[in-house]
């Protein structure tokens, strides 16, 4: 058990900062790569941990009628168990009061990884859209100075520098780089939209029904979805993109899985990479990929990540879960389902407009790269 399920416990409902608040632009600038999808991950198995142990010791509230229950061998044995993964003294739960006090002390425990969460998300968003804002800032004040350029933009120019995240095994076809980036951006948007059709219906609806509904979108987002968009086929761990993507890397993905996975797999790097072509071209490329309204368009989705209210949904909700018979059951259901969405509601959001700005910031150098040339003829 982790030592952040011991400071979850123990700690006295320390504040959690406000969205608006966490941190300065420089600040976000420094944030390092330990923010990530892993960390929102372990929160997550942290409260779900958290839960199991709340519902044993809810089997064993029901099984003991009296305090003297709770002092024969089998029950003290399983309470000093949980009290040592817990890391409280096993004298504290002894009684039925006190094993009540300690659910409740969980539940809050629960309560306060979810926001903490929710605060890594927050901090992830952030750090990739100051990364991507400074990426689209970059590339308008290239397109700018390229514009004005008297230069012939025609003349044809070997690059064999940096195309490694623009190439396909040895090969770089702008092209396709426009295309795939076109193709990414509408996917998000159609990712985006299901994200939210499924939040709310998480947030308005309590029935099994409602849950049963959203546990089957969620497991055929691939089929129903994603392959509208590019082809895949399924493996052992989910889903792949049956093509090898610009940047050699593959699109791989998971949202039936309770800890689901989304991103873009690299597959092999090559040496000897090279792309002949004229300024021109890297333009007509740039104008498309570095565009504003791609950049505008990302920055909405990194922002509707940020604002997702399903974290928030479910911790209202386990805000109002008591300490009796199989309430861990349906926390548990919610918490694991609260995962899943919230999973399609940010991975998507965050990957796409990394791999979409990497892309753009890319082209950008190798459009550095041709006007140096182009100068020097």
């Amino acid at each position: 058990m982790s030592a952040r399920i011991h400071r979850l416990l123990n700690n006295n409902q320390t504040p959690v900062p406000s969205l608006e608040t966490l941190m300065s632009q420089d600040e976000i600038d420094e944030i390092n790569d330990q923010i990530t999808s892993v960390e929102f991950e372990q929160y997550f198995e942290d409260a779900d941990a958290l839960v199991n142990i709340a519902k044993g010791l809810e089997a064993i509230r029901n099984a003991c009628n009296s305090d003297a229950d709770y002092q024969q061998p089998i029950t003290k044995v399983a309470l000093e168990g949980f009290s040592t993964t817990l890391g409280i003294d096993p004298l504290y739960v002894s009684t039925e009061d006190a094993v009540v006090d300690t659910i409740k002390r969980i539940y809050r425990a629960v309560k306060e990884a979810i926001e903490k969460a929710l605060a890594i998300v927050v901090l992830w968003v952030l750090k990739f859209a100051s990364r991507s804002d400074k990426i689209k800032d970059r590339v308008q004040a290239r397109l700018k100075r390229l514009r004005g350029l008297t230069e012939d933009k025609t003349v044809k120019v070997e690059v064999e520098d940096n195309l490694d995240q623009l190439a396909v095994k040895k090969q770089v076809d702008l092209a396709m780089v426009v295309d795939t980036s076109a193709v990414m951006v509408g996917l998000l948007d159609a990712l985006s939209h299901e994200a939210e059709l499924l939040s709310k219906k998480f947030i308005d609806g309590s029935d099994a029904k409602s849950i049963i509904e959203i546990e089957e979108a969620l497991d055929k987002i691939g089929e129903d979805v994603i392959s509208k968009f590019i082809d895949i086929k399924e493996t052992d761990d989910g889903y792949v993109s049956k093509d090898v993507l610009p940047g050699n890397v593959r699109l791989v993905f998971n949202f039936k899985s309770t800890s689901p996975v989304f991103m873009f797999r690299k597959e092999d790097n090559y040496d000897d990479i090279s792309l002949l072509t004229t300024l021109e071209e890297v333009i007509e490329a740039m104008e498309i990929v570095g565009s504003k309204s791609t950049f505008a368009n990302l920055s909405r989705h990194l922002t509707d990540a940020k604002e997702s209210g399903v974290t928030k949904a479910l911790d209202n909700r386990v805000s109002k879960f008591k300490t009796g018979s199989n309430e861990s059951a349906y926390v548990k259901s919610y918490l694991a389902l609260a995962g899943r969405i919230n999973a399609l509601s940010t991975l998507p959001h965050i990957r796409i407009s990394q791999y979409v700005s990497t892309l753009a910031d890319h082209i950008e150098r190798l459009a550095g790269t041709v006007e140096t040339a182009v100068k020097q003829k």
